[in-house]
């Protein structure tokens, strides 16, 4: 059982990074369109929430069985979506199981 969960670790861990990477691109890209400070507390939001959202889509691709790779791809773009993503996805299934500002 530990060596199953221990040869999971290192492939996770890379699509982790990969996630975060997408965290960070999105960052430096809306640091650059603002003309904005960088800022490390923005950075690291922007990292957590990447996570976040970059294993979900990671996950979501694996299980479809489509390979190390897709998984890759999905966990980067993920990443790069973070929050904003989220709330699209969030804004659309309100719309179409409660109609449109049914609850705003």
């Amino acid at each position: 059982m530990t060596e199953i969960l221990f040869n999971d670790l290192i492939p996770f861990s890379v699509i982790f990074l990969f996630a975060l990477w997408g965290g960070a691109v999105r960052y430096v890209a809306e640091i650059r369109q603002l003309n904005s400070e960088f800022s490390y507390k923005e950075l690291v939001s922007q990292l957590f929430v990447s996570g976040f959202t970059g294993m979900l889509c990671s996950y979501l691709i694996y299980s479809f069985e489509t390979g190390f790779y897709a998984s890759l791809a999905g966990a980067g773009f993920g990443g790069f979506i973070g929050v904003v993503g989220l709330n699209s996805i969030i804004e659309s299934l309100k719309n179409k199981y409660f109609g449109a500002n049914k609850y705003d």
